[in-house]
């Protein structure tokens, strides 16, 4: 009856306008008409002019139509969201142009497959669980999956998912895609980077007890012998002075080894250790850091098998090697007793690479420190045959320096049966082939 009614009224304001139109215009009746046909004349043309009056009004109606149904096909093809309206059994009905271009095809090619088609099969169950998710709660979900184009490539995608009413009065699924893979690459870096102020942090800590532990010890050696020469108290014979000396030597040895190590090990957590491998003859690398250990060598009356070649070379960095050498030797010497040995030797593997051994006869490494030896949140140190002390930093650098030069290094060893440490380094220049 409403609806009526106002059918009624609007025909009755046509009816009214028309009058008022007619009122101005030039009328076909005559005045000497029979008032029968005058009354006819009349209604015809009132009726015209709310014909021409109705046209007018669904001519502006149509072309309202027009306009909203352009807007629309505007905001529904090229609105920066993809949208895709599934069928009862999951295939894909509508899709717009937006949607058509994240998959790499066209719209043609969207229509009646499966949603499944480009969602990567391991984040399926992801859509599925929001799908049932959003018949059980008949709320919007919100998620993030992988999906992928015809080509294969993969992308990362927003992904909401809620339910519309069609004109039959059964509902269908809206699909709606927004592309964030630059997002989560972005999140994916700044994870990186947390973690890799995490493991800074870590380091950080390893420097403090380092510093706090090992530092300490060969400094209260150094200023308990000091502060005993300066005092004046006693008097010295030369034998106890030469004693002296040897113990302030080893006081001085242990604190620049410390110090060379950490600036070694700051320099390569900065990056500023530039890295410049070059062609390097091993057997004098090798010779050049036993003549630095030459005098607790001789001290200890160790024997040093040196079996590397004259023929064997490394592509390797000088700085680097060096260090890993150095450290290796040190440790063999300090932790193998008067009249040991110490093997060196070198091979060929069939990888480009050659394999370096330090071989010991000293006190060898438990097995639960062995596992410990590279971490850096691991705290491995213990003193030599001899007192020397160690601060567990130097196969730090060794692992680093050796990986840098995409090598590898580990150890064999078993308890009062001495120690074996390999590791590996490129023999040419296989850098450029990377």
């Amino acid at each position: 009856m409403v609806k009526k009614k106002k059918l009624n009224d609007r025909d009755a304001e046509i009816r009214k306008l028309a009058e008022k139109k007619l009122r101005g215009r030039k009328t076909s009746v005559d005045k000497n008409d029979p008032a029968e046909v005058k009354k006819l004349l009349h209604e015809l043309e009132v009726h015209q002019i709310e014909l021409e009056m109705q046209n007018e009004e669904l001519h502006v109606a149509q072309s309202a139509l027009e306009d909203s149904a352009k807007k629309y096909f505007v905001l529904y093809n090229f609105a920066p969201i993809g949208y895709l309206t599934l069928s009862d059994i999951g295939t894909i009905d509508e899709a717009n142009l937006i949607a058509a271009d994240l998959f790499g095809v066209t719209r043609k090619q969207v229509i009646k497959r499966p949603i499944t088609h480009f969602v990567v099969s391991e984040d399926q169950y992801v859509f599925y669980l929001h799908k049932n998710q959003l018949y059980e709660t008949r709320e919007k979900q919100q998620f993030e999956i992988r999906m992928k184009g015809k080509d294969g490539s993969i992308f990362w995608a927003n992904v909401g998912l809620t339910l519309i009413e069609n004109k039959d009065g059964r509902f269908a699924d809206l699909v709606m895609i927004t592309d964030c893979t630059e997002r989560k690459r972005a999140e994916s870096i700044i994870q990186k980077q947390m973690d890799q102020l995490q493991e800074l942090n870590v380091t950080k800590n390893k420097f403090f007890r380092i510093i706090a532990h090992d530092l300490k010890h060969p400094f209260q050696g150094l200023m308990s012998l000091t502060a005993m020469i300066a005092s004046g108290d006693e008097e010295f014979t030369k034998d106890d002075l030469l004693e002296i000396d040897k113990d302030l030597h080893k006081s001085a040895s242990a604190i620049y080894k410390l110090l060379e190590n950490l600036l070694e090990w700051a320099q390569m957590q900065s990056d500023s250790h530039s890295f410049t491998p070059e062609e390097l003859k091993l057997s004098y690398i090798v010779l050049q850091n036993l003549d630095v250990l030459n005098q607790s060598i001789l001290q200890k009356g160790i024997t040093i098998i040196n079996e590397v070649s004259e023929t064997q070379y490394v592509y390797a960095d000088k700085r680097m090697i060096n260090s890993v050498l150095r450290n290796l030797l040190s440790n063999s010497v300090k932790f193998t007793s008067r009249g040991g040995s110490v093997t060196i030797r070198a091979k060929k593997t069939d990888n480009e690479m050659v394999e370096i051994s330090v071989t010991d006869t000293g006190v060898g490494i438990p097995d639960n420190d062995v596992k410990r030896l590279f971490k850096i949140d691991e705290k491995v140190s213990s003193k030599g045959t001899e007192g020397e002390t160690s601060t567990g930093l130097g196969l730090l650098l060794c692992k680093e320096f050796v990986e840098k030069h995409g090598g590898k290094i580990w150890v064999e060893s078993k308890i009062n049966n001495g120690s074996r440490f390999y590791f590996t380094t490129p023999e040419k220049n296989c850098y450029e082939k990377k």
